[in-house]
């Protein structure tokens, strides 16, 4: 007889009928029910029940809760580096930024500001691509691959910058909103611009297109790139704007329109390369990469400008408009040889000629703009398109004559005393000719720049109030703000620095920097009032003494219809600490805050120090090296008795400031559109004329002691401390250079 039992669950045997993994439930505190059964007794009854003892973890709790925070954790490192970023895969994944930027509307081209900004930026031909845009826009993908989609993109942020939508409308204009959030948004989509440069291969890869997107891109990358990436950048594409115009034929530009517009998108390119290589490396001393010779060859490949119709009278327009602008470039390149390039600043010696070369060139061209508007419009382009042209170089013209200024001024300071003691007599003589020599060219320059500056005054009169300076401030802001600095400093009217505030405060471009430079202009002007100085020509004992430093040179100027009053170019301490240590002037070269003034010398001994860059030089600028501490102003200008008692200001640029100025964001020649086509004649405004614009044969009564005043030198990129032996009066360089390294190229 079989008999059953209650066995323990550990001597239950193997059998997978009685006992399975499946027959434990998952609550621990439910029974276990065993059925044992006989092989002799067709019935079953149920064993006795057996709850099993399972230990729980004390610990479930608390662990659960650190894998809860590690699971946080790893989801925010997989947000930021993407999910299983390791080392293999980081080299193929790219997280591409956000798409803000709009798709430009073919409404865009027939708008306003397309046509101002083209007249700006000359470097696209309407003719060609937007034609080739309105088929891209039907459907036909092959017109426009990715580099000129990249352009229609490019053109999208320029208008932003300026205020304008895709549409070409312009945005309500709120000049409370922050200009650092527009300048962000903008930001945002050059760094979009330049991810999609890098994924398309735009800079290894020589196209028309890619080329001309790298030269409209580059200025609006000031405050994305660093001076390094700026430079490397721009050159490469000069380069490559060198090598299609040099090895591609004219054939592969295949717009479609002809021999003359497929010469003319050529001409296009390389005239813009070899402007803006002029006026930017020529200016400052730079590296030239495009030269006069290379000009010279390329124009030897194009067609000969024929007077018919069509597109061969729309090359021969924009071919006789351009050549201006290339001779300024041109002249650009002789200053850089003769004064501000590498080689040139290493001689002792100065090249004269070339620079009264320079000038004459300058004047020249001042009348060939004029003599631009009595020649029509020849049904391309409308009379106030000229008129903005012309006027907008003449400006630059003007900042030509301040730069060449600005670096004989250097010149000046940097230069041993010829009287120093300790030199051996032959020494002496020799420092004494080149001391004399660029005193004599220095006081021609300044002579220039106070003649000129009364025309600009009326060029920016005439356009207040207009868009001229709320869509052309990338081209003439540098030449407003040098009127506006000079006036202020030496003795302009109180009308004439208000026109040149007016103006800065008209431009709306994003990185224009109006406000810092109308505060730096606006603190010169109230510090000079407080002083109750008005000079005369006459009865100054300060001009009498400097009247011998140059009364000999034939370069005098004939006298202003006011007198004015030049003192020195430096602030008092009180004014500094009144507006306190956050309102540092921000000039050409500002840097936002106050450098450390000059600590006062011993008997008329004063230091200079160089700064390592400025808002428009880099480490190749004239503006970067330094010079021997210790000049002695005191042995410099001896003929100078009495001095205005006032202690250096000085405006040092940044080290490499991602957020300084744009550099030369310039028109550079002219742009014909005959879609905006307006013909007629030059309306009867009053212009400037350049009959009378660089001085004559010097008046016997006056000389150049009127203008050249030792005190109101303004020192590039140096602390010029000066002290006489009666009092503690220093003379303070406002450090006003021409470009900070991130902008030397646009």
């Amino acid at each position: 007889m079989a008999t059953s039992g209650v066995l323990p669950i550990s001597q239950l045997p193997a059998c997978p009928l009685l006992w399975s993994s499946q027959d434990v439930s998952e609550d621990h505190n439910e029974p276990i029910l065993l059925y044992l059964a006989s092989s002799r007794e067709t019935s079953t009854r149920p064993a006795q029940v057996y709850t099993p003892t399972i230990q729980r973890d004390e610990f479930a709790e608390v662990k659960a809760v650190k894998l809860l925070r590690r699971g946080r954790r790893l989801q925010q490192v997989e947000a930021v580096y993407g999910q299983n970023a390791g080392e293999e895969s980081s080299l193929h994944s790219v997280t591409p930024p956000r798409s803000v930027i709009p798709r430009l509307r073919p409404e865009f081209f027939n708008s306003p500001f397309f046509h101002r900004f083209y007249t700006q930026r000359p470097i696209l031909e309407p003719v060609e691509f937007c034609n080739r845009y309105y088929e891209y826009c039907k459907g036909n993908k092959d017109q426009l691959q990715a580099p000129g989609q990249l352009i229609a993109l490019i053109l999208v942020v320029w208008a932003a910058s300026f205020g304008v939508n895709e549409y070409g409308v312009e945005e309500l204009y709120d000049g409370q909103v922050s200009p650092r959030r527009r300048r962000d948004r903008i930001n945002e989509m050059v760094q979009e611009i330049l991810f999609l440069i890098d994924i398309h291969s735009i800079l290894r890869k020589p196209s028309w297109d890619g080329v001309r997107a790298l030269l409209l891109v580059l200025p609006l990358t000031q405050e994305v790139q660093s001076p390094m990436e700026r430079l490397a950048m721009y050159e490469a594409t000069i380069s490559q704007a060198y090598t299609l115009c040099s090895l591609s034929s004219v054939a592969s530009v295949n717009s479609g329109h002809g021999e003359y517009v497929d010469a003319l998108v050529r001409a296009r390119i390389f005239w813009y390369a070899h402007v803006i290589d002029g006026v930017t490396c020529g200016l400052r001393g730079g590296r030239i990469l495009l030269t006069d010779d290379d000009l010279a060859s390329f124009e030897r490949t194009l067609p000969p400008a024929a007077e018919s119709s069509g597109t061969s009278s729309l090359y021969a327009f924009s071919s006789r408009h351009a050549a201006i602008p290339i001779r300024i470039a041109s002249v650009c390149r002789d200053v850089h040889a003769a004064l501000t390039g590498p080689k040139a600043r290493q001689c002792r010696e100065i090249d004269e000629n070339k620079l009264h070369d320079a000038w004459e060139i300058l004047d020249q061209c001042w009348k060939d703009f004029d003599g631009l508007r009595h020649l029509g419009t020849d049904g391309f382009v409308q009379v106030e398109d000229i008129e903005r042209f012309i006027d907008g170089w003449q400006i630059f013209i003007f900042e030509c004559l301040n730069v060449v200024r600005e670096a004989l001024k250097q010149r000046l300071v940097a230069r041993p005393s010829p009287e120093a003691p300790f030199l051996p007599d032959a020494q002496t003589s020799g420092r004494t000719r080149d001391f004399e020599a660029i005193t004599r060219l220095y006081a021609k320059a300044g002579a220039k720049c106070q003649t000129t500056v009364r025309y600009i005054v009326q060029i920016l009169r005439r356009n207040l109030g207009t868009h001229f300076f709320q869509f052309d401030s990338a081209f003439i802001r540098d030449g407003c703000f040098f009127a506006g600095f000079l006036l202020a400093g030496e003795g302009g009217s109180m009308e004439d620095i208000e026109t040149c505030l007016q103006a800065l405060r008209e431009m709306r471009w994003t990185f224009s920097k109006c406000e810092e430079r109308e505060q730096t202009v606006r603190m010169i002007w109230e510090s000079k009032m407080p002083q109750g100085r008005t000079r005369s020509f006459t009865n100054s004992p300060h001009d009498d003494g400097l009247r011998l430093l140059t009364a000999e040179h034939p370069y005098a100027r004939r006298p202003l219809a006011r007198p004015i009053s030049v003192p020195p170019l430096s602030l008092s301490l009180s004014t500094v600490a009144l507006a306190g240590p956050a309102s540092a002037p921000s000039t050409a070269c500002s840097s936002g805050s106050w450098p450390a003034g000059t600590p006062p010398s011993s008997a008329g001994t004063g230091m200079y120090e160089g700064s390592a860059s400025s808002d428009r030089a880099s480490p190749t600028s004239p503006f970067s090296h330094h010079v021997p501490d210790g000049l002695s102003l005191d042995t410099a200008f001896h003929h100078k008795a009495s001095l205005v008692n006032h202690s250096p200001l000085t405006f040092e640029g940044a080290s490499h400031a991602r957020g300084g100025d744009a550099g030369f964001d310039n028109v550079f020649y002219w742009q014909a559109y005959p879609s905006y086509g307006a013909s007629g004649e030059i309306s009867g405004n009053q212009h400037v004329s350049s009959a009378a614009l660089l001085p004559g044969a010097a008046d016997s009564d006056f000389t150049s002691a009127h203008y050249f005043d030792a005190s109101a030198v303004v020192f590039p990129n140096a602390v010029i401390g000066h002290q006489t032996a009666a009092s503690t009066s220093a003379v303070g360089g406002d450090a006003r250079q021409f470009g900070n390294a991130s902008s030397l190229y646009p």
